[in-house]
Order: C-alpha cells, then structure tokens, then sequence
C-alpha cells in the first residue's frame, strides 16, 4: 500500500497542533493536581489561620480540578487531531483548524488585555498573547490556507482544483441572446486576403 506524503506545510502544522496540546495538557494535569492540593490542605486543618471556610477552599479546589479535567480534554483532541491528521482526512483537520482557531482568539485576548485605561502597559501579557497567538496563525495558516495543504485532503493534484460545470447545467434565461445557437458552435469567418 503506498503511502501518500504530507506537504510540508501539513507536516509543520502537525508538529505545531501536538507541541500545543502536549503543553495544554501538562497544564491542565498541573491545575488538577493543584486543585486536589487545595482540597487536601482546606481538610487538612492545615490553613487553620485562613479566613476562607474549609468547605469553600474544598469547592474552590473542586473548580480547579474542572477546569484542569477540561484542558486534559481539549489537549486530548487537539494530540488527537495532530496525530490522525496524518492520513489526511478532513475531520482532524477541521478539528485542528477549530481548535487553533480558539487558541488565537485567546492568545489575541490575553495580548490585548495588557493595553486599557485604567493600567499601565505592560509587556507580560502582551509577550503571553503573542506566544499563544502565533503558533496558532501559524497552524491556521498550514493546514487551512496553504494550496499543497488543501489538495493533499481534498485529494487533488497539487497543481489546482479541476473545474468543471455539474450535469444539466445549463447557462442562465437570457443567455446567450436568443438569435444564437447552443446547439452548433459559431463558424469563424476568415476574411480574405
């Protein structure tokens, strides 16, 4: 069975979808194992000098470990993605393209949120959302905008897309003009020399 190769382009943005997610995912795995440390300390008696009440330490610790189990499972299907694009089908890739789709939308929120009123600028987030956001133009980009990209799932020769008119097409009421025929192309008439 042969096998076809992935343009370059594809090949970058597999390599940028599963960095991100494999990032995404320790992230998420940090959030849940804080979250329990949070729940283990609030029961612990350890915080006994805290204002906050044990119970809500426990239930903010429980919200903690949601949004961590949430980003295991976002990076769980943006590795899958990644991985599964290599057999160029189209599911993973517009899963891929979704999902760095919202991973520019936040990098471009985290990099405008350094610029308002009522702070002063600052250079933190704005270098934050920009290493957020230019992974994901750049994934954007490979498998969504690049011709090789888009033959190579569409399964077409990378020199373009074939163009052809669908059965029982038929040009429009009015066209061509009433005194010309569809039936017989036009005689071309060399006048004489």
């Amino acid at each position: 069975m042969h096998r076809q190769t992935l343009p370059g382009a594809v090949t970058v943005g597999r390599v940028l979808l599963i960095v991100e997610s494999s990032v995404l995912m320790l992230g998420g795995l940090l959030a849940a194992g804080f979250g329990a440390l949070i729940i283990a300390t609030a029961w612990s008696g350890a915080n006994s000098t805290s204002i906050v009440p044990p119970q809500a330490a426990a239930d903010g610790g429980a919200v903690v470990i949601g949004l961590g189990m949430g980003l295991l499972g976002v990076a769980g299907a943006g590795l899958w993605s990644g991985i599964a694009m290599g057999s160029l089908t189209r599911g993973p890739r517009q899963t891929g393209i979704a999902f760095a789709s919202v991973g520019a939308l936040v990098g471009l929120g985290v990099s405008v949120s350094g610029f308002g009123p009522a702070t002063a600028f600052s250079s933190g987030p704005l270098v934050l959302g920009l290493a957020i956001l230019v992974p994901n133009v750049v994934i954007i980009w490979a498998i969504g905008l690049d011709e090789r990209a888009q033959a190579a799932f569409w399964g077409l020769p990378a020199g373009g897309y074939p163009v052809s008119a669908s059965g029982g097409y038929w040009p429009p009421m009015g066209y061509p003009p009433p005194s010309v025929s569809m039936a017989e192309p036009p005689s071309v008439e060399t006048p004489p020399a």
